[in-house]
């Protein structure tokens, strides 16, 4: 049986646990695995002390990634030659095959389970490198939202910040709605001035005659104020840090 070098990817929080929470701050990570030829991504070290390897491949006793289930997703985000799919992280059996530019870990935001994928150009996620477009998938692996757009964000009540032709807005791609136009120079997040109703609204900003000028909107896309000129935009928590397992130091944004 053949081996072929791989890498797996994760992405912790502050807390170091995996993949909770937005926004915030996270580290991502790459380890080196590998890909067996019957299907499986496995690691030639155990995370544990005392556990039994999954195979023994000439002579190297290989494990799966994780020994017992601690979370409810089960998919872990691999790349092999350039492409990115998913395997299993109890198992480490592929689920998907090796097909998109990108895939990110999967979410979970309103009982809606998604994980974002890029398609038509190489990525680096460690250097924040994304040449494709942006779509999302479900956990049956179908495109539910087709590759379109330059950016999008995590969810956040089901809601992501999108990019689309240099320009931003608001869509609800749990339910196939645009909130806010893709019309903005830049739109942000905001936890401060959603209202009185909300913890979550946003802010979006044109740049008209040099002036930077400001809209707050609330998460159904309503307007609860416009035309601001002397205002400070929210400020945005630092999603990632970026860390190669390989490095001493992190390297931040």
């Amino acid at each position: 049986m053949r081996m072929k070098k791989c890498k797996v990817y994760s992405t912790y929080n502050n807390s170091g646990y995996r993949n909770e929470g937005f926004p915030g701050d996270y580290t991502r990570r790459l380890h080196d695995a590998f890909l067996t030829d019957d299907g499986f991504v496995l690691f030639d070290e155990a995370m544990w002390e005392g556990r039994k390897p999954k195979k023994i491949i000439d002579g190297v006793n290989l494990y799966t990634p994780y020994d017992c289930k601690f979370e409810e997703r089960n998919f872990l985000p691999f790349t092999v030659d350039k492409k990115w799919g998913y395997c299993d992280v109890y198992t480490g059996e592929v689920i998907y095959k090796p097909q998109w530019d990108f895939c990110d870990e999967f979410q979970r935001d309103c009982g809606f389970e998604y994980a974002r994928i890029t398609i038509g150009g190489e990525c680096d996620p460690m250097n924040e490198t994304y040449e494709g477009l942006w779509g999302l998938i479900d956990s049956d692996g179908d495109i539910i939202v087709p590759p379109v757009y330059q950016y999008l964000s995590r969810m956040d009540e089901g809601l992501m910040l999108a990019k689309k032709d240099n320009l931003w807005g608001v869509v609800d791609n749990s339910r196939g709605k645009t909130v806010i136009a893709v019309e903005w120079d830049a739109v942000w997040f905001d936890y401060e001035h959603a209202g009185e109703n909300s913890r979550l609204g946003f802010t979006a900003m044109k740049e008209k005659g040099g002036h930077k000028q400001y809209t707050v909107f609330d998460k159904y896309g309503k307007v609860i104020t416009e035309n601001l000129i002397d205002f400070t935009p929210p400020e945005f928590p630092k999603q990632y840090v970026y860390y190669d397992e390989d490095e001493s130091e992190e390297d931040s944004e």
